[in-house]
């Protein structure tokens, strides 16, 4: 660590020397606010720049929670033995002892007002909690929470209102008072005062917010959650203002083989330059995406049929090709579902099953290309950023279009910055997301395999055509298992025959 430090003492130093800086997405939206190191550099270039809007979404809330609060009022302390307190209270003994030139202190007063505060913000959480409790809860299966969107914000701005008042009436205590202990103390206070006060004045403005439980059971797990800004306030101000000019780069900053969609996270005002520039990859054309046209619609009502047609072709794939596979879902249950069926059937006593696992992706990819025989069933992160690697056929199968999910925080929170938030929103994400599962077969010229995508809404539902644009690269084939199988038959031996 000590290192780290002379290291970064050095390069802050000699700032003015560097002629290219190189980081990440988040450092860049969050640095750029104070304007530090950014003022150094006239030009930038933001590659996988369609993940921009979702590091920018990170940053327009504000958060009250329990745990933090109950932490900020515990370094101030309850009794007199204890943090803060006990040296408000060692200080008034030096007054009395020592004769110091200051004021008298209150500390039995101040005690009680601290401890009236720790009851009131333990009030304050027991209103959330009761709301929770009283209202409809989602589900975030991923990151195991769960959210509450529609509650009546009014018992909650009460309850603030109390502690606010209660937090000036001890800031009084030390009205005249200069010495350093007395102003931790204040300054302590003072920070707590304005995290309640942020969250009474968005609250009162009518922001969006919502609730968050991690354990249904647990009020010390609730967190509160206020918009403050706009993402394209966020993206305009902290990024595009911050350079003289910016270079966006991805390959699905596109939608419906336009920009548009990329341009309105960024103020009206912005202008763009944009070009798109053809794959360079010629053997997508080689490539199969089959649509199965025996398989029922999805019904999230029961998942049980439709979950047993993705392992029947899952089977039909091993047994043809004897390769590994990419599965790729949008439902941690589904996977879980079609997981158990996996390791229940003979035909697989020879593959290994992986599954996506909570910081586990880096070694799960790794085993997954490792072997030959391997089927991978993975989530949201699993659609990008991942090289899936085979000497021999390849196989991607698409469980589900990659929609968001109506209960998802990020449509709550994006709701009031679009016209149509499933227009403007949802759709282009599914497509960008569908594009990169697709993507994550053909990674070279020299790879081949097939697609797989179950959702009949790829043929059926009123946007399919922005569906399609993402396969017109692509051999498209319809049909029933056994034309499945034919397919598989024809492309292994094909591969055999091949020079």
């Amino acid at each position: 660590m000590r290192n780290d430090i002379h290291y970064f003492n050095f390069i802050k130093r000699n700032a003015q020397n560097i002629q290219i800086g190189i980081t990440n997405h988040a450092h860049l939206i969050n640095a750029s606010h104070d304007n530090t190191i950014y003022q150094l550099f006239d030009d930038c270039i933001i590659d996988e720049a369609h993940r921009l809007p979702d590091y920018a979404l990170n940053q327009v809330t504000n958060e009250l929670s329990y745990s933090d609060i109950k932490y900020q009022l515990g370094l101030i302390g309850k009794t007199e033995n204890e943090k803060l307190l006990k040296a408000i209270d060692t200080l008034e003994q030096q007054r009395i002892l020592e004769k110091l030139d200051i004021p008298p202190i209150d500390v039995f007063g101040l005690k009680t007002n601290i401890n009236e505060i720790h009851d009131l913000n333990e009030q304050l959480f027991n209103t959330m909690y009761e709301l929770i409790k009283q209202t409809d809860v989602h589900d975030d299966e991923i990151h195991k929470v769960h959210f509450v969107y529609h509650f009546d914000v009014s018992p909650i701005l009460q309850d603030l209102h109390a502690i606010i008042h209660k937090l000036n009436m001890t800031l009084e205590f030390f009205n005249g008072m200069s010495h350093k202990t007395i102003k931790s103390v204040r300054k302590q206070i003072l920070y707590i005062n304005d995290r309640f006060k942020d969250i009474e004045h968005s609250l009162k403005n009518n922001h969006t917010s919502y609730l968050s439980i991690k354990n249904l059971n647990q009020k010390s797990t609730i967190r509160l959650n206020v918009k403050d800004y706009e993402v394209k306030d966020i993206l305009t101000k902290q990024v595009l203002d911050k350079f003289n000019s910016l270079t966006f780069i991805s390959g699905t900053l596109t939608f419906n083989h336009s920009f548009e969609s990329f341009k309105q996270w960024f103020n009206k005002d912005a202008k763009f330059n944009t070009f798109e520039i053809d794959s360079t990859i010629s053997n997508r054309k080689q490539t199969t995406v089959f649509i199965p046209n025996d398989v029922s619609s999805y019904n999230y009502k029961n998942i049980n049929d439709y979950v047993t047609s993705i392992v029947n072709y899952v089977v039909e794939y091993t047994t043809n090709v004897e390769s590994k596979c990419l599965i790729l879902f949008t439902s941690y249950k589904m996977m879980h579902m079609v997981q158990e069926l996996l390791n229940e059937l003979p035909e697989f006593e020879d593959y290994v099953i992986l599954t996506q696992q909570q910081n586990q992706n880096y070694k799960i990819v790794q085993q997954f290309n490792s072997f030959d025989k391997s089927i991978l069933l993975g989530t949201g992160t699993f659609f990008e950023g991942f090289d899936f690697q085979s000497n021999g056929i390849k196989c991607v199968m698409i469980a589900k279009l990659p929609f968001m999910n109506q209960n998802n925080t990020k449509y709550w929170l994006m709701d009031t910055e679009f016209a149509s938030t499933f227009k403007d929103y949802v759709l282009p994400d599914a497509v960008t997301r569908f594009r990169q599962g697709l993507g994550r077969l053909i990674r070279g010229e020299q790879d081949k395999g097939i697609i797989v995508s179950f959702d009949d809404r790829l043929v059926r539902s009123n946007y399919k055509q922005f569906f399609e644009q993402a396969l017109e690269n692509y051999k498209q084939n319809k049909g029933d298992i056994k034309q499945f199988s034919s397919l598989l038959k024809k492309i292994k031996k094909d591969e055999h025959n091949k020079p």
